[in-house]
């Protein structure tokens, strides 16, 4: 059986457990052992199995199923990761930065509650870094208008100041990762079942897949069916 990642969830697994089935599938990335394993292989550490592909092998037992996890790196996918991850990080950048200046026109009524925040906002942060916060006591006076003369200033407040700039290692972090996707089986032999094979086998539900759309679309000139139908 060969599937996306939609197919990969821990009753599938067991499904295929308990049949004895053989399975090829995709590991979904919101997983967090695979998105930490994505993290961790090198790509120094990887072999070219293919023209445009690099392999890396691993083991899991997610589910509590016993599999071959195979981390594959795509020349083609990294090429065309890269520039939208550039385009999401130009666009997370500014409006994270106008976030920032919006937030640092904010008042507090102590140095506590204003790092408190500080730290709040900062946890949300992904594209962005802030440099050498601090925070800068103010006064001003309660009554609105021009204060009149010798009138003494009667509030003191709390904003932040600081310097922010794009977080290039996150983005150096995040281009690493770009490229990469984990194919899941429970064919546990190597020798007879490698790398290539696996990721030859996955590679081949396409044909199978455009041949279901070519016979759903218009463009083969039968009426339309549906699953209702008879």
């Amino acid at each position: 059986m060969v599937g996306d990642n939609a197919l990969y969830t821990p009753a599938t697994l067991q499904a295929f457990k308990e049949e004895q089935s053989l399975f090829i599938m995709r590991v979904p990335m919101q997983i967090k052992e695979a998105k930490e394993l994505i993290f961790e292989v090198p790509y120094d550490k990887t072999v070219a199995i293919t023209e445009g592909y690099r392999a890396f092998e691993s083991t899991s037992c997610y589910a509590g199923v016993e599999q071959r996890w195979v981390i594959i790196f795509s020349q083609a996918a990294y090429q065309r990761e890269c520039p939208t991850l550039a385009k999401h990080y130009l666009k997370g950048s500014e409006k994270k930065f106008k976030a920032f200046f919006k937030f640092i026109k904010q008042e507090f009524s102590c140095p506590n509650d204003a790092k408190r925040q500080l730290d709040k906002f900062a946890k949300k942060l992904k594209y962005i870094q802030i440099i050498e916060p601090q925070v800068i006591a103010t006064q001003k006076h309660t009554t609105s208008g021009r204060p009149k003369a010798g009138q003494k200033t009667s509030m003191l407040s709390y904003r932040l100041e600081g310097t922010v700039t794009c977080s290039l290692l996150n983005k150096a972090d995040l281009e690493r990762s770009k490229g990469f996707f984990i194919l899941a089986t429970n064919d546990m032999d190597v020798t007879s079942f490698p790398a290539q094979a696996v990721l030859k086998t996955y590679k081949a539900q396409q044909s199978v897949e455009r041949g279901f759309r070519f016979l759903k679309s218009p463009d083969f000139f039968v009426s339309s069916f549906f699953l209702k139908k008879p």
